[in-house]
């Protein structure tokens, strides 16, 4: 491109081409800096949304990692409820043995109203065992005995110390049943 060679075209047009073209190049121009501005505020735009989404992915990145941990730990709730369960008869019949078992003769075993229903698939059966006179190691042993006890959770426990190191005991069990 020769400069020269445009300057002196330039300055042989009157002076009404000479405004017409001043005027012209500073309207390319003008139309140029708008463009350009508008492109850069574009890409300030595109930069803040790149933002959000990136921690929108961040966001989402964590609740995944939270749903999974509780799809887990729902799949093991499931598996042990599936291992856990036994009918009414079988639960009554594994809680008279234990107490049989620790050597206990004063107790009261009693089911406790309707089964209730837990979730979509399974019923919980409530029993009530009172047992008037128990001894420290007869008391551990039932406690034990029932945690270990395949279908058998404890839902309460109340214990009263009486006389001569003897306790009261009423505790509160449920069994779980597929519905």
């Amino acid at each position: 491109m020769n400069w020269s060679k445009i300057l002196n075209s330039f300055t042989n047009l009157n002076k009404r081409e000479r405004l017409f073209v001043v005027i012209a190049s500073a309207g390319v121009v003008f139309f140029v800096l708008f463009t350009l501005s508008d492109y850069l505020y574009s890409l300030g735009d595109q930069k803040v949304e790149i933002a959000k989404r990136r921690d929108e992915l961040k966001q989402i990145s964590r609740l995944l990692q939270v749903y999974q941990a509780r799809q887990t730990r729902h799949k093991m709730v499931l598996d042990m409820l599936a291992q856990s369960q036994i009918s009414a008869e079988q639960a009554y019949s594994n809680l008279d043995n234990i107490v049989k078992k620790i050597g206990s003769e004063k107790y009261d075993l009693k089911p406790k109203g309707e089964a209730k229903r837990r979730g979509a698939d399974y019923e919980a059966k409530d029993y009530t065992l009172k047992i008037s006179s128990l001894k420290r190691e007869q008391l551990v042993n039932l406690l034990f005995e029932i945690e270990q006890s395949k279908g058998l959770f404890l839902k309460k426990v109340d214990i009263l110390s009486r006389a001569g190191g003897n306790f009261e005991a009423t505790l509160e069990i449920y069994s779980i049943t597929k519905s």
